[in-house]
Parts: structure tokens; C-alpha cells; sequence
């Protein structure tokens, strides 16, 4: 995690670390990626990664709060419109705007907490994975109640697991058209 201390120079190499690590990741997965592979993509001399970052494991929990810090604006953003539908369409609005990457790569946080539980990565890091899917969840589920749904938490994990399987089609048939479809219907079934 990067310390509020730091100076202007430090905190610019510890973004691009970051960023650079958030890209790799999501394109090539936790396991493919390397230390080295993160500094020469920010580059940031490998001896210089230590510095920012004690192990993988801390790049990877940083990416994580990355991720909440992300998810929690977009939902303060998406919070500001004054229905509660219209801000379910803004986040599959956000996801249609992403729809290159999430063909490309798929999730972001879906294959980053897949990978997490699959290799048994350590227990803490795959229950602060798991926290950016109960975050949207708990997001969603506030946004069906204020429809008057009685299924709210239910009508949430439905349409997080109907997102997650319209990113894994169109990721497994490179068909961006696809996704798009399938979010242009969650959008119009609310």
C-alpha cells in the first residue's frame, strides 16, 4: 500500500507500478505475471519494485483496494442520478463502455478472484478479492430495494451472475456484439 509520505517522484512510480500491474494482471493473469514484467511495463528498474512493494502478494492487494477505490466512485457517481434504474443502467452503461478489454481479457475482478481461489493464493487476499463482488452486490441490492423489490439481494446476485456470464461468452467467442446485446437487454428489462 503506498504510504502518504511519500514524495511527488515516489508517489508517480508507485502509480505507474500500479497501473502497470492492474494491466498485466488483467491481461495475462496473477500467475503469468511477473516483478520484472511489471517493472519494464512502468518503467520502474525491478530493484526499485521492492521499494513500492514487498512481494506479488502486496502488488496484488494493492490492485484490489485499486479496484474498491474504483468501484466505490463510480458507485458515489452512479449515486447522484435519481432513480434507481437509471443507476443500474449507468454501471451496464459502464460495462458496454469497457466491452473491448472485457472481450479481450474478461473481468478484471472475476479472473483476478477466479485465479485467486484456484491456485490457493493466500486465504486473506482471496476474501479481499471476494469484497469488490459483495461490494457491487450490496450496491445493486440497495438499488432493487428502493424499486420496492422484495428479492432485492436475490435480483443483485442474479444480475451480477448474468454480467459475469455475458463477459465469459463474449471473452470465450471474441464477440464484443455479443456482450453488448446482452447489456443493452439487462438494460431495457428494468
Amino acid at each position: 500500500m503506498m504510504h502518504a509520505g511519500l514524495r511527488h517522484g515516489a508517489r508517480v512510480k508507485h502509480q505507474q507500478l500500479l497501473r502497470a500491474a492492474m494491466e498485466l494482471i488483467h491481461r495475462q493473469g496473477f500467475a503469468q505475471t511477473t516483478l520484472a514484467q511489471i517493472a519494464e511495463r512502468s518503467k520502474v528498474p525491478l530493484g526499485n519494485v521492492y521499494y513500492y512493494f514487498r512481494s506479488k502478494d502486496a502488488i496484488v492487494e494493492a490492485v484490489i483496494d485499486e479496484r474498491r477505490r474504483s468501484l466505490a466512485q463510480a458507485h458515489s457517481l452512479w449515486n447522484l442520478l435519481p432513480e434507481p434504474q437509471e443507476r443500474i443502467r449507468a454501471s451496464l452503461q459502464m460495462l458496454i463502455e469497457n466491452r473491448e478489454s472485457l472481450t479481450a481479457w474478461g473481468c478484471p475482478v472475476g479472473g483476478l478472484t477466479l485465479e485467486l481461489n484456484k491456485f490457493q493464493a493466500k486465504p486473506e487476499l482471496v476474501a479481499k478479492a471476494e469484497t469488490l463482488f459483495r461490494l457491487h452486490i450490496n450496491w445493486l441490492s440497495e438499488q432493487f430495494a428502493a424499486m420496492g423489490r422484495d428479492d432485492s439481494k436475490e435480483a443483485a446476485i442474479q444480475l451480477v451472475a448474468t454480467i459475469q456470464g455475458a463477459i465469459l461468452l463474449a471473452n470465450g467467442m471474441k464477440d464484443r456484439r455479443l456482450f453488448e446485446r446482452q447489456m443493452r437487454r439487462l438494460m431495457t428489462s428494468l
